[in-house]
């Protein structure tokens, strides 16, 4: 008879492979739109920041904390002569003998005494 030789170490199992599964390719969607959101994270705190210094004005004003700069005074106007207002009458038609009515009529006399007036100011210190 034939003797078996028997082989004391038992057959080696084949082992299962372990198959890993794919990840979808990255979408827009995931990323937020292509924005990467996480580098504008004070946007929020700037936001609310400017909201909080404008109503603070705002309130500041309204309750009179906050007065506003007054307004400067208007200057006072002249004072009207005779010369001013026969100036200030003048005709409204346009033919030529009225507008040289007018200009003859107009006294320019005392323009050389207010132009040495402005002169005398201008010089003084």
């Amino acid at each position: 008879m034939e003797e078996k030789v028997i082989d004391p170490t038992p057959p080696a199992t084949p082992k299962p492979e372990v198959i890993q599964p794919v990840p979808p390719p990255p979408s827009m969607e995931a990323e937020g739109g292509g924005i990467n959101l996480k580098k504008f994270w004070f946007l929020p705190l700037l936001l609310v920041l400017v909201v909080v210094i404008v109503g603070g004005m705002l309130w500041a004003m309204e309750s009179g904390l906050i007065l506003p700069k007054p307004s400067p005074s208007p200057t006072p106007t002249a004072v009207e002569d005779e010369s001013t207002a026969a100036l200030e009458e003048q005709g409204t038609s346009d033919e030529i003998w009225e507008i040289e009515a007018d200009l003859n009529a107009t006294d320019l006399s005392d323009l050389d005494k207010e132009v040495q007036d402005i002169e005398k100011e201008l010089a003084a210190p």
